[in-house]
């Protein structure tokens, strides 16, 4: 039987980087949300642009309070917090927690908070109204 050699040294491993988008580009996305024609905001009852904004709003610290689970923070939101606030959203339109919010402020939330993380769908950058 033939034996392979152990390595001198453990392989490295590659972990990705968990970080969220910067300030600087979440208020440039909060504005333009802000500035968009009543169209786009009323859009589907405008629940979906709801919850994008106040997620957005939340994420710059404009807003104290966590946008489904209401938390607020006694440190800097870090990458951790928005993935444990885009869960609370995700089990609450599932119907597994409930909230009383409608699913489509929901999904605004799971979308935006999937943006902040740097991956996912994330959300649709609208037009500024002309």
């Amino acid at each position: 039987m033939t034996m392979v050699p152990e390595p001198d040294e453990p392989p490295e491993l590659s972990l990705p980087v968990l970080r969220l988008r910067g300030t600087a580009e979440i208020r440039a996305v909060l504005e333009a949300y802000l500035n968009v024609d009543e169209d786009f905001k009323n859009r589907d009852g405008g629940w979906h642009y709801r919850g994008v904004v106040e997620t957005l709003r939340w994420a710059v610290g404009d807003r104290p309070d966590a946008p489904v689970s209401e938390t607020v923070l006694d440190h800097p939101l870090g990458y951790w917090d928005v993935s444990r606030e885009r869960g609370y959203a995700e089990r609450a339109w599932r119907g597994e927690i409930k909230t009383g919010m409608r699913a489509d402020y929901l999904l605004g939330v799971e979308h935006t908070t999937s943006w902040l993380r740097e991956g996912g769908e994330g959300i649709g950058i609208p037009r500024r109204r002309t």
